[in-house]
């Protein structure tokens, strides 16, 4: 540390005893080829009940002012959502950003064994169960620094660690979910690695000594070691979950999720491990490489060769790969047989670690024999420098005596050179004054030259321009005539502009980036039929269907992946007459374009229809079958973001290919990763990819034709819309007024209000916002009604029934407001499956079914509770409800008329035909006008008499 700079120490950690309860660092990438590093730590007051206190800091290397973009996940609220957090947990300067999130400042420190860092300290208490935030530029370009397009995710006391923090950095596809630590990190090294490169450790005080490869061998052991921790963990209760299960049976889903979870944690252990391994063989080159014979030279050459083959073995480790859950499978998790993989994995990291700390004791012995010799080179020095001071003595009177007589002849010279250069001066003076006369002659009839030929360009340039306009329609012109053609005096007149009978498009053709090493030359594509636009007189606008449909979202998250992938398009073909038979009228079918992720919801090339659900043909020979047993078909649109193929002259991803190959103009202009020349963006972002600008007219052009050409050459009868919250409704009403639409339904998922860690009970703030889409939709399309089952969580797992009342008395979601437009769900993909970002209460679903099928809407069942459930009641639940829903003519603008609405018990008559309650408490109508129908666990329902 420099003298002339003062070291600014971080504020003191606050009195009382802590114990650590999570920590972890992740790098970000800020610039091409620079690596900065974020890290969290997360305390826990030392003899308190769990949970009562929390304390988070984060530290960063990032360069420049930061904000903390942050929020806190409410107890029970969705794992995803974030909210503002009261006052008291806000830092000083905090100022609160939109209705979610606060922006609270970094704090500087500079100099010091740890080099440059902000950082931020939050005490939390015991409320949240978690903390989700971003990192913002404050001022200059104003970027935002985050987790690969996600939230930076921090688990808090009481809730299980399934954080992107701890997830796998190479594909970001899966999250590890582990319990916390509970007595904190085994090694000091596993808490000194959390805080990235603003918490570096001093390693014993010598860390000045100590190369930066063995730093990062030891850094990168230490993550190895608590990496492999987590997988054993994972993989012993995995393991433990497998052996519960009776020999001859299948695998559960308590049992299928921790096998997963176990082969995510057990991959990220072995590329950790491998990366110890790679980074203790670099440090051991890099201290080879330290002397200058030459067998030391080509030992760490050696070194470094075999470091990169254990690098390239870390990035083609996949210990998570997907398998089948078959009789095998569970019989070698039975047998221990997987656990053994984490333990070879901890004990890679254990050689590694050993290895670096080898490595560190023998560069502190050979940095004490540094030390030794250069202390006796100072010495040395010192006694030369003496000698060197009295030869330098002598020499310096020698010189002063030569320097006087060099003066004398000097100042003669001098003298005689004064003379002829003022004689030089005079005439040089006269001369200068003869060519500048000559020059501002000739500069301003040059001037004037000038003035004439630009004159003369500007007229042609626009003659040409105005010849190009005219043969050209693509050609976008300009309003603004030059000058000299409006001047009444001007000598040349310009010809009318010539008509164009079609407007021009307002797209031009995209930039073509020049070729590199990182961007691949597209390839020509086969042109694709435009369709015509429909005829409105014969269009189908039926956005609820016949009111009475019953939706089956025909996939969850492992679809794409089943028979190693391709094979569920022929599955629901095989299962259509099963489908029918059970009352299903509407298939949701998955995504079904060319995607970055397996699972379609990263779309690429629109018009290619080969992805891992199956074949295009396989698609059309799927929706044929369940035309043929009456079951209608949605196409789930991801219009809000597409990945693009290419990279642009900014070296960012936005260069699209395919039939439609469009540039930065088709992406929002304020999306900060991607580098958008289109309009600003009209909702939130989709961070993990480009966000679309539907305000373009060539962008709208081009959805709506391939929306019809999806439902002529394929078949698909209606829309099922991803994410629109991440542009306008309006644009929707556009897309289904140009399709045939026979149902509608768009995902406006967004987060419930809340009192902290509980919801409020007045929730029509939220399902406003889901009605004012639909609104700016026309009608054109439902929603899913993300309040009632947000409502329908508090209540099973609160035990809290009165909240399916409102105010008025109406059901509190957007059931209880414009029931026709309600898609009422307990689960999907994305809230349950193998992803569980919002889990229905466990034990709950029969009920949450009871209320939906029971309700006006369009109930929507999710595939798992029907075909893939470990509990065959729930599956007869929903087959005996379905049955009754029809046979008592529940359509989507059915009346309800709520008859109690207690803390145990809820009960409802819908329009004069049903009786249904649901919860603990007693509940039955007048005997004589209403006949017991059916019940399941905690409901029952009656029919009029």
């Amino acid at each position: 540390v420099k003298a002339s700079e003062p070291v600014i120490a971080p504020e003191p950690v606050k009195a009382g005893p802590w114990t650590p309860f999570f920590d972890h660092t992740e790098r970000v990438f800020t610039e091409v080829d620079k690596v900065t590093r974020v890290g969290v730590k997360v305390d826990v007051e030392a003899g308190m009940p769990p949970g009562s206190s929390a304390r988070v800091r984060v530290e960063t290397d990032l360069p420049g002012d930061l904000l903390l973009h942050w929020g806190v996940v409410p107890r029970g609220a969705r794992a995803d959502m974030w909210t503002v957090p009261p006052p008291p947990m806000r830092p000083e300067g905090t100022k609160v950003y939109g209705d979610r999130a606060v922006q609270s400042p970094l704090k500087k420190v500079t100099g010091g064994l740890a080099g440059d860092f902000a950082y931020c300290e939050v005490d939390l208490g015991s409320a949240p169960g978690g903390l989700r935030f971003v990192i913002k530029e404050s001022g200059g370009r104003d970027r935002w620094f985050d987790n690969y397009g996600a939230d930076f995710v921090v688990p808090l006391p009481e809730q299980a660690v399934s954080t992107s923090l701890n997830g796998n950095v190479r594909n970001n596809s899966q999250t590890a979910t582990a319990s916390p630590t509970k007595n904190g990190p085994k090694s000091m090294e596993a808490a000194q690695m959390a805080l990235g490169g603003a918490a570096a450790a001093t390693f014993s005080g010598i860390k000045s000594n100590i190369d930066a490869s063995i730093e990062e061998a030891i850094k990168e052991a230490a993550i190895a070691m608590e990496a492999a921790k987590i997988a054993r963990e994972v993989a012993e209760q995995a393991t433990a979950a497998a052996k519960d299960l009776p020999e001859d049976a299948g695998a559960s889903t308590k049992a299928r999720r921790l096998i997963a979870q176990a082969n995510a944690t057990a991959e990220r252990a072995a590329i950790t491990a491998r990366r110890a391994e790679a980074a203790a063989i670099r440090a051991k080159a890099a201290k080879d490489a330290s002397f200058s014979d030459l067998t030391s030279t080509a030992a760490a050459a050696n070194l470094i060769k075999k470091a990169e083959e254990v690098e390239k073995m870390a990035e083609e480790t996949w210990a998570g790969a997907d398998v089948e859950i078959s009789e095998d499978t569970l019989k070698r998790w039975r047998d221990e047989m997987e656990l053994a993989v984490t333990k070879e994995a901890e004990a890679r990291a254990a050689e590694a670690e050993a290895a670096a700390r080898e490595l560190l004791e023998q560069r502190k012995v050979e940095a004490e024999q540094e030390r030794i010799e250069a202390q006796a080179a100072i010495e040395s020095a010192a006694a030369a420098a003496v000698e060197a001071k009295a030869a330098a003595e002598t020499r310096a009177a020698e010189a002063s005596v030569a320097k006087l007589e060099a003066e004398q002849a000097e100042a003669a010279k001098v003298a005689a050179d004064a003379q002829a250069q003022a004689e030089a001066a005079l005439e040089a003076e006269i001369e200068q004054s003869i060519q500048d006369n000559m020059s501002a002659a000739v500069e301003e009839g040059n001037s004037k030259l000038a003035e004439i030929e630009r004159e003369l360009k500007e007229r042609m340039d626009a003659l040409e321009e105005m010849k190009r306009a005219a043969a050209d329609p693509t050609i976008e012109r300009s309003t603004d005539k030059p000058s000299w053609l409006v001047d009444p005096e001007a000598a040349i007149v310009m010809p009318d502009p010539v008509e164009i009978s079609e407007p021009p498009r307002t797209f031009a053709e995209p930039v073509t980036p020049p070729v590199s090493s990182s961007v691949v030359p597209r390839v020509p594509v086969a042109p694709t039929p435009v369709m015509p636009p429909l005829d409105p007189s014969t269009r189908i606008q039926t956005p609820t269907g016949t009111g009475e449909e019953m939706l089956l979202q025909g996939f969850n998250w492992e679809s794409s992946r089943i028979e190693g992938g391709g094979a569920w398009y022929r599955k629901m073909t095989e299962m259509a007459p099963q489908m029918a038979e059970m009352g299903i009228t509407v298939a949701w079918l998955p995504p079904p374009t060319d995607s970055v992720s397996q699972e379609g919801y990263m779309p690429r090339d629109l018009y290619n229809l080969n992805c891992k659900y199956g074949t295009k043909e396989e698609l059309k020979t799927c929706i044929e079958a369940l035309h043929k047993h009456g079951i209608k078909c949605l196409g789930d649109a991801v219009l809000n973001h597409r990945c693009a193929q290419f990279q642009g002259p900014d070296g960012l991803w936005n260069q699209y290919g395919g039939k439609l190959d469009w540039d930065a103009r088709a992406i929002v202009s304020d999306d900060p990763h991607f580098g958008g020349q289109g309009n600003q963006s009209q909702g939130d972002f989709f961070h993990a990819a480009p966000n679309i600008d539907h305000s373009q007219d060539f962008v709208k052009k081009d959805i709506t034709e391939w929306m019809q050409w999806m439902q002529s050459e394929v078949g698909y009868d209606g829309w099922r819309l991803d994410y629109v919250r991440g542009f306008s409704g309006t644009h929707v009403k556009t897309y289904m007024e140009s399709t045939n639409v026979s149902f509608a339904v768009g995902e406006f998922w967004d987060t419930l209000e809340y009192d902290y860690d509980s919801p409020k009970y007045n929730q029509d703030a939220h399902r406003q916002r889901i009605i004012k889409w639909i609104d700016d939709a026309g009608g054109l399309a439902g929603a899913f009604d993300v309040t009632t089952k947000g409502i329908l969580h508090a209540v099973f797992e609160r035990q809290e029934y009165w909240r399916l009342s409102d105010e008025d008395g109406q059901p509190p979601g957007v059931l209880g407001r414009w029931p026709s437009r309600a898609v009422t769900f307990i689960e999907n993909h994305d809230t349950g499956s193998t992803q569980g970002h919002w889990r229905f209460p466990e034990g709950s679903e029969a009920q949450g079914y009871a209320y939906i099928m029971t309700h006006p809407g369009t109930p929507t069942v999710f595939w798992d509770h029907v075909y893939e459930w470990h509990d065959q009641n729930l599956v007869n639940d929903i087959k005996k409800l379905i049955a009754f829903r029809k046979e008592c003519g529940i359509h989507c603008r059915s009346s309800v008329n709520i008859l109690k609405a207690e803390a145990g018990v809820y009960a409802a008559q819908i329009d004069d035909r049903v009786v249904m309650k649901i919860g603990p408490d007693a509940f039955s109508p007048d005997e004589t006008e209403w006949e017991y129908a059916t019940h399941g666990d905690n409901w029952c329902v009656w029919r009029h008499r």
